[in-house]
């Protein structure tokens, strides 16, 4: 029984293990699979795996129906700020400026003067990239000169989720709102 409540305590931690273990596995076979899609792949089956562990506890009899509810809804909260500190950091990684600079460098044989790596990691080349990126993924729509979101896409829902949260836990929108 003391191994099965050492194993409830970090299910949260085996979660995010089996999320992280997916997501490389999934985008390293599919190449067509985006880093977006595999990360959410990959949270799907630790988030299974976290609440299979606990319905596997039930069905040995080490929980009750109760205590396999609770138990399921804290590992789970567990594991969703756990993941979603994850997806912040692969947002970080992805998005720096420095991992910009040195993908472009490494593109461009390994050497660029100050002058081109003006010209091609500009902020507003930066940007230009992320709106033709959204606009080509259809999550956002240009019309006459300005940018709408029209579709409800998951990226909007999470988005949305992540404010939610934001607001509970440090009771703001934003870590710069006063």
């Amino acid at each position: 029984m003391k191994i099965y409540e050492f194993a409830q305590a970090v299910s949260p931690v085996w979660g995010l293990a089996i999320n992280v273990v997916f997501q490389v596995i999934a985008f390293k076979i599919f190449k067509s699979l985006t880093l977006f899609k595999a990360v959410v792949l990959g949270f799907g089956f630790g988030l299974l795996a976290s609440v299979g562990f606990e319905l596997i506890g039930y069905s040995l009899g080490y929980l009750s129906p109760q205590e396999c509810l609770y138990q399921i809804f804290f590992n789970v909260l567990g594991y969703g700020f756990l993941s979603y500190c994850y997806f912040s950091f692969l947002g970080l990684v992805e998005s720096a400026r420095r991992t910009v600079l040195m993908r472009t460098i490494h593109s461009q044989g390994g050497a660029l003067s100050e002058s081109e790596i003006l010209v091609q990691c500009s902020g507003l080349q930066m940007l230009n990239s992320r709106l033709a990126r959204l606009v080509r993924k259809n999550q956002i729509v240009h019309r006459n000169g300005k940018y709408f979101i029209e579709n409800h896409t998951l990226v909007v829902v999470l988005v949305k989720t992540v404010v939610a949260v934001k607001i509970a836990v440090i009771g703001k929108r934003s870590e710069l709102d006063s």
